[in-house]
């Protein structure tokens, strides 16, 4: 979800929940992944965009890996890359002038 909240000011957030479920309904694993973010408009026309977005803000990302054999079953769990920030400048060309 992206706002714009005024002339110059930007918040987006996004969320998504992961659910693994296996062939044993007791064995769940779940996990939320939220990212926020804030962007200011500056230059005239707003041709820059300066933003600042925290990724998995919760600190929950995992990796699930499961292995399935006729005899066993086999499951995997472990961390990702977690909660990291990341600064965007995003410049907008838009159209150029002619000369005449």
């Amino acid at each position: 979800m992206v706002c714009r909240v005024s002339k110059i000011w930007q918040v987006e957030s996004d969320f998504s929940q992961q659910y693994y479920s296996y062939l044993n309904d007791d064995i769940t694993t779940s996990f939320s992944l939220w990212g926020v973010g804030i962007s200011r408009y500056v230059l005239k026309d707003d041709r820059l965009q300066i933003s600042l977005k925290v990724f998995d803000l919760l600190n929950q990302n995992q990796s699930v890996q499961q292995a399935y054999t006729e005899y066993s079953f086999q499951q995997t769990e472990s961390l990702n890359l977690n909660r990291y920030y990341m600064v965007t400048l995003r410049y907008n060309f838009k159209s150029f002038k002619q000369e005449k």
